[in-house]
């Protein structure tokens, strides 16, 4: 398992939890379509930390996700990473990235031709501001040859039930 994390203080809890497991290694940056670095908005509910600014529909769908702060982190093509690796087949990655999935991919179309299957949280409704909503990342996958066979953890506005995103499971 190789999972990429650039807020330090998360990277930090992840990395201790990853010391029980030979198995897992854990990196500490983003991974995005370019090398260097960039402005991360760290939300108070870490999981909804993006590189790209929330929308007012993501606030309020999430009342407690309204407090960010900037911060900078390392961000990484995850060919660039991928280049120097032996990465033993199959190959499963999952993209939770908030927003940035289609900037994930274009860093890393090499890297995944050689996936088998591919789990991606997918939105409906614009979440951040300038993300690709579930019908173009998915006209983005199936040109690399994936089809999207299902979805898990669906999340809904509380408010009005209709759906916000969900994790599309992607198979090759």
């Amino acid at each position: 398992i190789h999972s990429f994390e650039p807020l330090p203080e998360v990277y930090r809890e992840l990395r201790r939890l990853a010391e029980r497991d030979a198995l897992m290694f854990v990196h500490q940056t983003a991974l995005g379509d370019a090398d260097g670095e960039t402005e991360m908005h760290e939300n108070a509910f870490s999981p909804s930390s993006s590189i790209l600014s929330m929308t007012a529909a993501h606030t309020n769908a999430f009342p407690g996700t309204a407090r960010t702060r900037s911060v900078r982190v390392p961000v990484t093509r995850l060919d660039a990473w991928a280049s120097n690796r032996e990465l033993p087949e199959p190959i499963l990655v999952k993209l939770d990235v908030q927003g940035y999935e289609d900037r994930v991919v274009a860093g890393g179309e090499a890297t995944l031709k050689k996936v088998r299957a591919l789990i991606v949280e997918t939105s409906f409704r614009e979440l951040y501001q300038g993300q690709l909503l579930f019908d173009d990342l998915h006209s983005l996958l199936r040109r690399l040859d994936f089809r999207c066979v299902g979805f898990e953890n669906v999340s809904r506005d509380r408010n009005s039930g209709v759906t916000l995103q969900a994790d599309a499971v992607f198979f090759r």
